[in-house]
Formats: structure tokens, C-alpha cells, sequence
């Protein structure tokens, strides 16, 4: 079956699991509803429609969608203190969940978000070849701007690597190069065929810059 890659990174992202409204978890991975959220933002659907039927064909487009997923660095887990309700007049904060206002002295409510931080993962996104390039062209010039499980998190480029593809997963798992754990060290002396190719290089004729892969 066809796919389309996709590379998924940034600074912090998060894919809840456990959703209570004072604590909320991610898992190590992006989950199937992340990434549907995300393809239904670049199509212009409201979260209210996510879901909804497509007009065309009268049913989900994201029905027959298969996801395989590299984790290329699994991050590291961060907690964000956050504070909720605080110092608004009491009839504009919090409520409980009978309904009533939160007293004032307790009107302030202290919640916890989990993120991962610098994560990478790359995608395989596998189904049929029709939407599949109509999501293609969806990510490149999306609605609403993407994001990895909550709005702050935005993706770093490039999102979409390749597709169509006829073996994607085969495309994932020996050709599509890993993102490096950590940055290239640029301290350390050049080697010596380092010093002897840019002496080569020194009296070539110039060329037109070459194209960076992904790192």
C-alpha cells in the first residue's frame, strides 16, 4: 500500500493519555487521535467535524489510515507547573464540578502538563492513494497551523519528507537516515582529509550550493 513520511519534531510535544483536567500525561509516541487531530487541522476541519463523514464519499477519511512509527529519539519527559483561575473576581473563576464557583481562598487551581521534550519521530502514513495526495498537499499548505498534541507545540520543518510512496514502511526502516542524538561536535580540529578536501576546494571554481539532507 502507498504512504506518504512524515517527520515529527519539536522542542516539546505532548499525546494525552490520561486527560484529568489537574493532570495531564503523554504516552512515549504519538498517538492514532494526535495525528488524525493534526490531519484534520491542515484540512480545514473544526474539532467538532474531525471526525465527520466526508461529503464525497459519506464516510471517515481516516478510517482506513495505517500508521507506522519510528522512534528516532523518544525525548525527555518534562512536567509544566501551571495555575489556573487565580486572582480573577470570584464570580468569573473556577467552578466545581456540582456547578458552584470554587471559594476564593481555593480559587486557584494547581495543575501539572507532561511534555517530551526534543522528541523525533518519523511516520510511515499508509491508505488509499486518492486522499493520500490530497493530504499530502494539505500538509504543505495546511488550513490551520499544525501542531503535536497541544497548540504551543509546533512542528519543526520539514513536516512531510516524501510520498507518494510505494513501500513506505520499507522506505522507513532502511533508507530514511535517523536525526542525530545530540548536535554535530564543532569544536574539535578538522581531520586531515577534512584539510586536505577544503584545500582542494580551495581554487575550484564555484559551484551552486548543494542541497541539505536531513539531519
Amino acid at each position: 500500500m502507498n504512504g506518504i513520511l512524515l517527520r515529527l519534531a519539536a522542542p516539546l510535544m505532548s499525546f494525552g493519555e490520561h486527560a484529568a483536567f489537574h493532570y495531564r500525561d503523554t504516552l512515549p509516541f504519538p498517538s492514532r487521535s494526535a495525528l488524525i487531530g493534526l490531519f484534520a487541522a491542515a484540512d480545514a476541519r473544526p474539532r467538532s467535524e474531525a471526525l465527520a463523514p466526508d461529503s464525497a464519499t459519506g464516510q471517515n477519511p481516516y478510517t482506513d489510515l495505517t500508521f507506522t512509527v519510528r522512534i528516532d529519539r523518544p525525548g525527555t519527559r518534562h512536567t509544566d507547573y501551571h495555575t489556573v483561575g487565580g486572582g480573577r473576581p470570584h464570580r468569573q473563576g473556577l467552578r466545581t464540578s456540582s456547578g458552584a464557583y470554587r471559594p476564593r481562598e481555593k480559587s486557584t487551581l494547581i495543575t501539572e502538563r507532561v511534555y517530551l521534550a526534543d522528541a523525533v519521530f518519523t511516520l510511515a502514513v499508509q491508505g488509499p492513494d486518492p486522499f493520500l495526495e490530497h493530504l499530502l498537499k494539505r500538509l504543505e499548505q495546511p488550513a490551520f497551523g499544525p501542531y503535536l498534541g497541544r497548540r504551543a507545540c509546533l512542528p519543526n520543518e520539514p513536516l512531510v519528507l516524501a510520498g507518494p510512496h510505494p513501500d513506505p514502511v520499507g522506505e522507513l526502516l532502511h533508507h530514511v537516515p535517523l536525526s542525530l542524538t545530540t548536535p554535530p561536535r564543532t569544536d574539535l580540529p578538522p581531520s586531515r582529509s577534512t584539510r586536505t578536501a577544503s584545500a582542494a576546494t580551495t581554487h575550484a571554481r564555484p559551484s551552486s550550493p548543494a542541497s541539505t539532507g536531513m539531519g
